[in-house]
């Protein structure tokens, strides 16, 4: 079975996520929630880019106890995961990219769901 993912073109977010802080330049150029057949659980990516560097947004829920809070860097490339209370539970939000790592935590930490407009 393939994986049921739901696109956007630039500038249209479907993700129901978005940063409340982003480094000078960078924008969203895709989202899409994916949904694993028989995982349950959607994974909400939003992929910014500032025309030289891009990194990945990946939120999910947690479930249980699981998710670890990381912070690695290998050569260029940052990944943050950290976990956050929203009003839609405890999100497990990781940043992956080329990018500084204390610019990938101050992303993760930033990320917050977007209200859903009211049909207008």
């Amino acid at each position: 079975c393939k994986p049921v993912v739901a696109a956007a073109p630039a500038g249209g977010a479907v993700s129901g996520w978005r940063s409340d802080w982003l480094p000078s330049g960078f924008e969203v150029v895709n989202s899409a929630i994916r949904r694993e057949p028989g995982q349950g659980s959607p994974v909400s990516t939003l992929m910014y880019d500032d025309g030289l560097a891009r990194f990945s947004v990946f939120i999910e829920p947690v479930k249980g106890e699981a998710g670890v809070d990381v912070r690695t860097q290998l050569g260029p490339t940052s990944a943050v995961s950290r976990r956050l209370s929203t009003p839609k539970g405890q999100m497990m939000v990781t940043v992956v990219g080329e990018i500084p790592l204390g610019t990938a935590e101050r992303v993760a930490l930033s990320m917050r769901p977007q209200d859903a407009q009211a049909g207008q």
